[in-house]
């Protein structure tokens, strides 16, 4: 089903009670000119909940040892930039929220993940099989995804399971998304778990971006946030995160 365009504060309660109760929804489709109030409202509400939780994360980072991410040190800013503002945020949404709409063709997606893992083991195990198996078997699961696209790219309609569990596959997705994150530390363990909070956050304020108004959209939003964020580290001092 397809909601209607509401004002950007109704938008923000609709995006408050989905994080409640999740439910499928299709993008409307409206003109990008009614769209930009919405979106604007989505974008504040992404950054109000990142500054509300980023000073209680720093103090628990602090209490418990944890060294803030490197990346602004070990990354030289120029590429970080491009990477976290322009590259990053358009592959996340694709991989994290692109089949979250739950066409048939769209959840040929979920098997980019294990295809590049399962690439990478085969490209490291077969090195010594000569070039053309060595790449071949690393392009594999690769283009078995490819051609899983093409069968399906016909096939609009949702799987009933998909939408009996829909909530399951929203929260998930935001869950994963957040998880990914953890790369960005060096430390493990429980004390760990609650860094990726502001990433958990956003993943749920893109993911119904995405559902009501379309992937170009969430990736929109996803890169102007990380670009704030980024310009407030820069500025201030915050940590980005």
């Amino acid at each position: 089903m397809t909601e209607p365009l509401a004002s950007p504060l109704a938008t923000v309660r609709q995006a408050l009670a989905f994080f409640k109760r999740p439910h499928p929804v299709l993008p409307g489709g409206e003109p990008l000119a009614e769209q930009v109030r919405p979106l604007l409202a989505l974008w504040a509400l992404n950054l109000v909940g990142l500054f509300l939780i980023l000073p209680l994360l720093m103090a628990w980072t602090r209490a418990m040892g944890i060294e803030p991410p490197q990346m602004t040190k070990e990354i030289p800013a120029k590429w970080l930039i491009l990477l976290t503002v322009m590259v990053l945020p358009p592959l996340e949404e694709i991989v994290f929220r692109g089949w979250l709409t739950g066409k048939r063709w769209q959840l040929a997606l979920l098997g980019l993940i294990p295809a590049v893992l399962l690439g990478a083991f085969l490209f490291g195990l077969s090195r010594h099989l000569g070039p053309v198996l060595h790449y071949g078997l690393a392009l594999l699961p690769l283009l078995a995804v490819a051609a899983a696209l093409l069968l399906l790219r016909q096939r609009s309609e949702r799987p009933a399971w998909f939408v009996r569990q829909f909530k399951w596959w929203y929260w998930g997705s935001a869950l994963v998304f957040a998880s990914a994150h953890y790369s960005n530390y060096h430390e493990t363990g429980w004390a760990v778990l609650p860094v990726v909070l502001p990433q958990l956050w956003s993943g749920l304020v893109f993911g119904f971006t995405r559902l009501r108004f379309g992937i170009l959209r969430s990736m929109a939003l996803h890169c102007a946030s990380n670009a704030f964020v980024l310009a407030a580290f820069y500025l201030f001092g915050i940590p980005s995160a």
